[in-house]
């Protein structure tokens, strides 16, 4: 198994035709049996998951980014309900239906992008069985014809693990440039990659140092990354340090899930042992939290009231998220690993649970094979496998550490498909050959 050379790179991005037509009949499907999947499994059908339905309608009818009508927030991120105010503009009543075909164009988005990352990474084989895992996840596939922002943050991961290899690889700008406008639609999408643009941008600055003669060059460069992707979060903002009276807010459900993560981590042996689901947990903890707001807006003033209060709200809760955290670190640690373990495969009920356990677990240690092989085999190739695999780990890591979910760890898994599809192939290549012997040879006479 090799890498694409550069011979072959123009070609290698091009996915075969009879693959694409097998992503696109596949995701069209899963939005034509959406209703019969909603009829079997309630839990599937589409709903205001999140309140990002509501956000859509109060946008169009009152101009107002809200999920009570006229009460501006800071709860959600912008892209996905803007994409949801989108179908509801071009198709009304039909909206559901052109939010679900939406969704699948971005997902078949993602598996073209998908094909040219694993074939920059590994060549034409590996992407196309890249894709072909893609194409068959069923968590995948259940996140098109969902009111979720899932499909959407995974088109975005995956673009930005693409640009950011291509940076890695060829040190060009305009792929740097590309990468951070990438992230910056993310950062519009969920607040899960802050942290780790902040990693990127100390990595730049490094990397614009250590390089001397063209030292300028590089730090131009570093800061058109910089300036990218602050020019597409910057109106979101202003906006929110205009409407909260002088705070610069990024997103105020924050320290909200971070509770609930600590205390489903807390309490998932109850769900391990069959004792609850992960559904009851989180609605126990739910019910705390409200108990605790209503205590929280007793203390504050009356003039606060819309982001402000939310600004407080979730001060007030990220610090019991650390308080809840920072008790017993030794068993803190035990839950990690045991989250480790759990994060990739954990959904809200044991039914869904099953369903990725014989998915995702091999999808790992596939793609654990494939990156060791591949780094043991190809040294000099780390720059360009890195993004992906810290993007990867990163995720997994920092979701089984605050709310192990496997929906939380999909849009990092996608692109490690990648690695995956690699260790597949190393799997194929390391097969022993079946051929029949040869037969003896009879001793000549004489």
């Amino acid at each position: 198994m090799t890498g694409a050379s550069p011979a072959e790179a123009g070609f290698s991005r091009r996915m075969p035709a009879a693959l694409l037509a097998l992503l696109v009949a596949v995701r069209l499907a899963a939005v034509a049996i959406q209703p019969l999947l909603a009829e079997r499994v309630p839990d599937w059908a589409w709903a205001n998951n999140d309140g990002y339905d509501a956000l859509a309608a109060n946008w169009l009818a009152t101009g107002a980014f809200s999920l009570d009508p006229g009460v501006p927030t800071a709860l959600r991120l912008p892209l996905y309900p803007a994409l949801l105010a989108l179908a509801r503009l071009a198709a009304g009543p039909a909206y559901v239906w052109a939010t679900m075909l939406l969704q699948a164009a971005l997902s078949v988005a993602t598996g073209v992008v998908l094909f040219r990352l694993a074939a920059e990474l590994f060549g034409r084989r590996v992407a196309a069985w890249t894709v072909v895992l893609f194409v068959v996840h069923p968590q995948v596939n259940n996140f098109v014809v969902r009111c979720a922002t899932e499909t959407l943050f995974t088109f975005l991961a995956a673009a930005f693990a693409l640009a950011a290899t291509r940076f890695a690889r060829d040190r060009r700008g305009r792929d740097l440039v590309g990468a951070a406008a990438w992230l910056g639609l993310s950062l519009l999408t969920r607040p899960t990659l802050a942290a780790l643009a902040w990693l990127g941008l100390a990595s730049l600055l490094a990397w614009s140092w250590a390089g001397r003669r063209d030292a300028l060059r590089r730090l131009g460069w570093t800061a058109a990354a910089a300036g990218t992707t602050l020019l597409i979060v910057a109106p979101w903002l202003a906006r929110n340090w205009v409407r909260s009276g002088g705070e610069w807010i990024w997103q105020t459900w924050v320290g909200q899930p971070l509770c609930q993560g600590v205390y489903v981590s807390g309490h998932l042996d109850e769900f391990l042992q069959r004792r609850k689901s992960l559904t009851e947990l989180d609605q126990a903890c739910l019910h705390d939290i409200r108990l605790l707001d209503r205590r929280l807006s007793r203390t504050l003033a009356a003039g606060r009231a819309g982001i402000a209060r939310e600004v407080v709200a979730d001060r007030y809760f990220r610090a019991r998220a650390r308080q809840m955290a920072s008790d017993r670190p030794a068993e803190r640690a035990r839950l990690l690993l045991r989250n480790l373990l759990w994060a990739p495969v954990l959904q809200m009920t044991w039914r869904g649970t099953w369903i990725l356990i014989p998915w995702n677990w091999p999808l790992l240690l596939l793609g654990a094979w494939g990156a060791a092989a591949n780094l043991w085999k190809r040294p000099r190739r780390w720059r360009e496998f890195a993004p992906t695999l810290a993007l990867f780990a990163y995720v997994y890591v920092g979701h089984a550490a605050t709310w192990p979910q496997a929906r939380y760890v999909l849009p990092g898994l996608v692109p490690f498909l990648a690695f995956s599809a690699a260790g597949l192939a190393e799997a194929f290549t390391a097969w022993p050959a079946r051929a029949p012997a040869p037969p003896a040879r009879r001793p000549s006479s004489t």
